[in-house]
C-alpha cells in the first residue's frame, strides 16, 4: 500500500543544521506523499488515517521545506470541522 511506502520515506529525522540533500529530499517525498493520502479523503476518516496524521504530526517542527505540513494539517482540519457541522 502507498501508506507504508510514504511513511517509510517520512520516517527519516531531520535536525535544523543537516546538510544533506538526499535525507531532506527522501523526507519531503514521504511527507507529501502522506499529504496526499489525507487528502483524498476530505469527508472522510478511515481506519488508517489517524496514522498517517500522526506520522506527520511527527514533522510538524522540521526545518523548510518541510514546514508544508502546516497547510495540510489546516486544510484537513478544516475540511472535517465543516463536515461535521454539516452531516
Amino acid at each position: 500500500m502507498f501508506q507504508d511506502h510514504f511513511t517509510r520515506l517520512a520516517s527519516v529525522r531531520l535536525k535544523s543544521k543537516d546538510n544533506q540533500p538526499q535525507k531532506l529530499q527522501r523526507c519531503l517525498t514521504g511527507i507529501l506523499g502522506l499529504g496526499a493520502i489525507v487528502r483524498a479523503y476530505p469527508y472522510d476518516v478511515p481506519n488508517f488515517l489517524p496514522e498517517v496524521l500522526m506520522t506527520l504530526s511527527d514533522h510538524v517542527h522540521d526545518p523548510q521545506p518541510i514546514q508544508v505540513i502546516f497547510h495540510l494539517l489546516s486544510v484537513f482540519s478544516q475540511t472535517n470541522d465543516t463536515h461535521r457541522l454539516i452531516g
